[in-house]
C-alpha cells in the first residue's frame, strides 16, 4: 500500500492504489484461469467428404470439453494472415478474412461454451477442397490440427 505525504496529490495516488489493486486481482485471476486453459484441440483423422453446393462441417473440439468462448479460434488454409473464419473477443473479424469465404464460413457460437469449434462452410466449391488448419489460442497456450476437405466428384 502506498503512503502520501502532504504534498502528495490524493487522487493521483488513489488512481495508482486502484490500479495496483487491479493489477493484482488480474493476476490471480490470470493465474486460476491458466490451470483450466489447458487444452487440446482434436479433429478427426479422416478427412471430410462433401458433394459440391452442399455445406460441409469440419468437427473439431477441445480437450477437455472447456469453453471456446473467450478464447481467440482462427481457422485458415495456406495463408494464417487470411483466414476462413477468425473469432476473437467474443466477435467474428471479418477485417482479416478471407474474401472467398465471406458470408459461407462460421462457428456454432451456441457451442463454444461446450468446447466445439467446430467450422460450418456454406456452399461447398471445388476450389475449397485441400487442408484447413483451427487454430485456437489463450492467453497462456495454444493447439492446433489439420482437417482434410475432400470434394466429391473429382479425381482424387
Amino acid at each position: 500500500r502506498m503512503t502520501t505525504h502532504s504534498n502528495d496529490n490524493p487522487k493521483i495516488t488513489t488512481r495508482v492504489e486502484t490500479l495496483l489493486c487491479l493489477l493484482k486481482l488480474k493476476t490471480h485471476v490470470s493465474c486460476a484461469l491458466s490451470l483450466s486453459e489447458r487444452f487440446q484441440v482434436q479433429g478427426p483423422a479422416l478427412p471430410v467428404f462433401v458433394f459440391p453446393d452442399e455445406d460441409a462441417v469440419l468437427p473439431c473440439y477441445l480437450s477437455p470439453d472447456i469453453s471456446a468462448e473467450d478464447l481467440q479460434i482462427r481457422w485458415f488454409r495456406e495463408d494464417y494472415y487470411s483466414p476462413v473464419c477468425l473469432f476473437e473477443w467474443g466477435f467474428y473479424n471479418l477485417r482479416v478474412q478471407n474474401p472467398a469465404y465471406r458470408d459461407r464460413a462460421g462457428l456454432f457460437l451456441e457451442e463454444l461454451h461446450r468446447g466445439n469449434v467446430s467450422l460450418t462452410l456454406r456452399d461447398v466449391r471445388r476450389s475449397d477442397r485441400g487442408q484447413y488448419t483451427c487454430m485456437v489460442l489463450s492467453d497462456m497456450m495454444e493447439d492446433n490440427t489439420v482437417i482434410e476437405l475432400v470434394v466429391r466428384g473429382e479425381c482424387l
